[in-house]
């Protein structure tokens, strides 16, 4: 791939794995803006706490992440046209057009990517460590898919009491944009979305989580 530096052992011969979202509940596909905060707060590994947060930000599924390059990232786009399917263990070009697509760059996603870099920089030079990902493996590879999903799995827990999967990260991003008021179809756009079943999905849920709140404020409410 590349500068010809091999991903790392991603995972062991013979797994399969089914997509995060078809094993959670809708109320498990996202956190909540103060569940992604206190994560980050207590993420103690910077790689992992770098891949949260961009992930969480950005929409980015997380295949997409782990061989995008430094150089698809320029000041206005993220520019994705390829991923690492899991399942058979290599890289590939999106199944979809409309997966092959690129994402803005807002100013806080900006923000952390400045970030990112610099951590990045300094971390290569002093492990020696030559590579064209945007965040790279311990030896310059694409980062271990097996051991990211460990950690956040791990440390969600903790923090939240529940397991969260790389893919709620996706949904996150999704959850949190709606929140704040951005139209669903530009949502799905941004996820690369075939269309926006998911989404509407997660839409719906957080309306009826507005709604509810709501009714709690207008319960007690008196006017005269």
């Amino acid at each position: 791939i590349g500068l010809g530096i091999p991903a790392e052992p991603l995972f062991r011969s013979g797994r399969q794995y089914l997509p995060d979202d078809q094993k959670e509940r809708i109320e498990d596909k996202y956190l909540e803006k103060n569940e992604l905060q206190e994560l980050l707060d207590n993420a103690n590994n910077k790689r992992w706490k770098y891949v949260i947060h961009f992930l969480a930000l950005s929409g980015l599924r997380i295949g997409e992440l782990m061989v995008l390059k430094d150089s698809d990232i320029d000041n206005m786009y993220i520019h994705i046209s390829q991923t690492y399917e899991l399942n058979v263990d290599k890289i590939s070009t999106p199944k979809t057009d409309s997966s092959t697509r690129n994402v803005f760059v807002r100013k806080e996603l900006a923000t952390l990517i400045k970030e990112i870099r610099s951590w990045q920089k300094v971390n290569n030079f002093e492990k020696g460590i030559r590579t064209e990902y945007f965040i790279c493996g311990d030896t310059g590879g694409c980062f271990s898919y097996d051991a990211f999903r460990k950690y956040l799995r791990e440390l969600s827990e903790k923090v939240i009491g529940r397991k969260i999967t790389p893919h709620a990260l996706r949904h996150t991003a999704a959850s949190l944009l709606i929140a704040d008021g951005v139209p669903l179809e530009t949502v799905s756009r941004m996820l690369g979305h075939e269309d926006s079943k998911i989404t509407k999905e997660i839409y719906m849920h957080i309306t009826q989580e507005l709604i509810n709140k709501d009714n709690e404020y207008l319960q007690n409410a008196k006017v005269l």
